[in-house]
């Protein structure tokens, strides 16, 4: 016969009975955290301006170019652009919520300003190139190079892959620095 110390009441563990009211609660105050102290506005800032730098007419996507690349070459370096901004803001913001809001902010900017380059974006599939070459982690940008090099149909092309990651870490350090010149909060008990 059992006696009463064999007798679990329910709400001994709550971690254990109901993990997802914990998920949900710490959300709700990683979310209240990051809205106390402005970091979700910065967020949705960045995600703007990086949007912004994609698609100016002067914008660092242009870094470089020259005329023999064409259309294609441009078209390429904007997705380049974007995947580094993917990438980037996931880097170069506190937490998962802020990267998800920049980069959410991000694509609706653009889908706003720039509407046939949201959905060339949406259309293509070199995103997935750049992701396995992510993946691999083991020669990041070098790999990324030739990603592009091969999207801009120049596969055989040293030069082109040495531009392809080149771009890659050049748009990196310009997502890095608009992160930074936004001061974003890092407050005990965040993701980082």
């Amino acid at each position: 016969m059992p006696d009463d110390n064999d007798i679990r009441i329910a709400g001994d563990h709550p971690s254990r009975e109901r993990p997802e009211e914990n998920i949900l609660d710490h959300t709700a105050q990683e979310l209240e955290r990051e809205k106390r102290n402005g970091n979700l506005e910065r967020a949705r800032q960045l995600g703007a301006l990086v949007a912004g730098e994609m698609w100016a007419s002067d914008s660092e996507s242009l870094f470089g170019a020259d005329a023999a690349e064409g259309g294609q070459g441009l078209f390429e370096r904007r997705l380049l652009y974007a995947f580094a901004a993917s990438t980037g803001l996931e880097r170069y913001t506190p937490n998962q919520l802020c990267a998800r809001t920049a980069l959410s902010s991000f694509y609706d900017v653009l889908k706003k300003e720039a509407p046939d380059l949201y959905d060339q974006l949406e259309n293509s599939f070199a995103f997935s190139f750049y992701y396995l070459d992510l993946r691999r982690g083991q020669r990041v940008p070098a790999d990324i190079g030739k990603s592009f090099a091969m999207l801009c149909n120049r596969e055989d092309d040293p030069v082109y892959a040495r531009l392809g990651e080149a771009l890659y870490l050049r748009f990196l350090d310009v997502i890095e620095a608009q992160a930074k010149s936004l001061h974003f909060v890092v407050e005990p008990g965040g993701d980082q």
